[in-house]
């Protein structure tokens, strides 16, 4: 495993591809830029869990503690940039939608790894654009995080509910989890999270419908039927609500990798 502090240039870009799997929690200097180009990762990020689908890239600021999590195979484009390129967000992680120019231009990154000349001006003039326009971009946060607690009672009832999201789970089922009243369940909430459990439930039952409409052959009705909504016109008008597009437009604009990465030698 590459320590990202330890290359001695300035940036660099890093491709992989992950199996299904939790990833340990760690930290590092640099700023990272971390795209799904195939696939969907969650991130977990200090009190937040983000949701990254393709055509979504997450900003993360240096001495960020942070993991992910996977429940299908993914490609992973990941780009590090020393504090030397700019300073932090001051928010930790910001998730932003990927353009045509963002998506060409991580995935062009990866021309340069980590073993590229540590003096190579024409990568150093291209990672300092890339960082000042992604803290451009990362100024649109997008709505895929939920907010995490830190007690491990409440984290138990969540992952409950994570787990079990197309039983659509009550409150009781879930504050059983916790071995908590739902009162205790309510009180949690606001506390550690500030939400209610419906709330939080819609955002986790709409943040799994991205991920559904993703799989190939995946339809809308089926998604609807899938999360136990029984009206596709109600599940069509909360997604478009959250997300800001129809289920259908969702589907169209991010089920699809259609930009091929740049040869690892360059041009």
């Amino acid at each position: 495993m590459i320590d990202p502090d330890a290359v001695p240039a300035l940036a660099f870009g890093l491709s992989d591809r992950l199996e299904p799997g939790a990833g340990p929690w760690h930290q590092h200097r640099r700023h990272q830029l971390l795209f799904a180009a195939t696939g969907c990762l969650h991130l977990e990020v200090e009190a937040s869990r983000w949701m990254l689908p393709p055509q979504r890239a997450a900003w993360i600021d240096g001495g960020t503690p942070h993991r992910v999590e996977l429940s299908a195979p993914a490609g992973l484009r990941t780009v590090y940039l020393d504090a030397a390129l700019g300073p932090p967000l001051g928010v930790g992680c910001r998730v932003f939608a990927v353009d045509e120019l963002a998506s060409v231009m991580l995935r062009y990154a990866m021309r340069w790894g980590p073993e590229r000349p540590v003096e190579d001006p024409l990568a150093d003039h291209y990672f300092t654009t890339l960082a000042m326009l992604a803290r451009e971009w990362a100024e649109q946060a997008m709505p895929t995080c939920l907010p995490w607690p830190r007690s491990a009672q409440l984290q138990r009832a969540l992952t409950y509910l994570l787990e079990h999201l197309e039983q659509d789970p009550s409150a009781a089922e879930v504050a059983r989890a916790g071995a908590m009243s739902e009162r205790s369940l309510a009180r949690h909430l606001r506390r550690e999270c500030g939400t209610s459990f419906r709330a939080l439930r819609q955002s986790a039952r709409m943040m799994r419908a991205m991920e559904l409409l993703l799989e190939p052959n995946a339809t809308v009705t089926e998604v609807c039927a899938t999360l136990g909504y029984g009206s596709l016109g109600t599940f069509s008008s909360s997604f478009r609500e959250f997300a800001g597009v129809s289920p259908r437009q969702w589907r169209i604009d991010h089920s699809s990798d259609r930009t091929p990465d740049p040869p690892a030698d360059g041009p």
